[in-house]
């Protein structure tokens, strides 16, 4: 019976795949053309953002340098003011041993635009610059809140810009004999160009011994964003109203970098910005330092380089 069974045969086995002898070959191909785009695309790419990043840091810091310097300077020139109030106090009430005290003051501090000394009525009767000599100064804010107080008044560009808008910055305080009797204000003011002349060139010109801000562009902003100084000589302008990204970021960080569009010019620029450094007897006036290079200028340098780098990479 067993020989009536009907015999399994096993099913033909399927013919195994021919393996292509090539495949690593096609892979590798593809991984080198894959890698050979990131280098082409990606390689330029992460140099320049790492350029920008550290040319960036670097107008931060040298924003930073002048907002420091200006500030050292006009803390300086606060200690001055008690100087000349001291010393004046101790002169007789003449009006020219006054004089002659301002201008010699003056001759040993250049810096100072005029020296003058207002008596108790309001009249100027003694300073370095005598087609001022007689003027009435009583109703001005400088006089009367130097006699209103007693305090040092230190004033900016802005509440400047009414009385005498070519000063960057005054001193005024009050005089008292040594009896204690007032006997008059003294005043003091600052030019914008004198500040600009002390302090951008010794800054700067290192920077430019190093390429990287021979063509850069600085202002110094008052209170309201007023270019008070300015590189670029367009005249009396307020950033903060125009809008320049650059201007607003100040008003919300004290110091910092950004990438923005240079408003007259149209073009990509980096720009460093800092805020003057209040002090514990001096606050100053709060100005902001802003400093400005294209960014052509920063990418020029390596632009060729890069562009010989992706081609040679895209031959190969």
């Amino acid at each position: 019976m067993d020989s009536m069974r009907p015999t399994v045969t096993a099913p033909p086995s399927a013919p195994s795949p021919r393996a292509y002898p090539y495949t690593w070959l096609s892979k590798g191909l593809i991984a080198l053309v894959a890698m050979s785009l990131f280098a082409i695309l990606g390689i330029p790419y992460i140099v320049k953002q790492h350029l920008l990043r550290q040319s960036g840091e670097a107008l931060q810091l040298t924003a930073h340098a002048i907002a420091t310097s200006l500030g050292l300077v006009l803390d300086e020139r606060f200690g001055d003011i008690q100087v000349f109030v001291a010393t004046i106090g101790e002169i007789p009430e003449s009006p020219a041993k006054i004089a002659v005290v301002l201008r010699k003051f003056k001759e040993v501090y250049p810096l100072y635009a005029t020296l003058s000394f207002a008596d108790r009525h309001g009249r100027l009767v003694a300073s370095t610059d005598a087609s001022e000599v007689g003027a009435d100064v009583s109703r001005t804010s400088w006089y009367r809140d130097s006699v209103a107080t007693g305090m040092v008044q230190v004033m900016g560009a802005d509440a400047l810009a009414a009385e005498q808008s070519k000063f960057a910055i005054t001193y005024s305080a009050s005089v008292t004999s040594q009896n204690g009797d007032f006997l008059g204000v003294v005043h003091t003011a600052i030019l914008a160009k004198s500040l600009e002349q002390i302090i951008f060139p010794s800054i700067t010109g290192k920077l430019s011994d190093l390429s990287l801000l021979k063509n850069a562009e600085y202002q110094v902003l008052s209170r309201s964003g007023r270019a008070f100084i300015d590189s670029t000589d367009v005249g009396d302008t307020n950033l903060l109203t125009l809008g320049v990204p650059s201007v607003v970021q100040s008003e919300l960080h004290n110091e910092g970098w950004i990438e923005e569009v240079h408003r007259r010019r149209q073009v990509p620029v980096l720009s460093g910005y800092a805020s003057l450094a209040a002090k514990p007897d001096f606050t100053g006036p709060n100005w902001k330092v802003l400093i400005r290079v294209d960014q052509a200028d920063i990418l020029g340098n390596i632009r060729l380089t890069l562009q010989l780098i992706g081609a040679g990479l895209a031959i190969t």
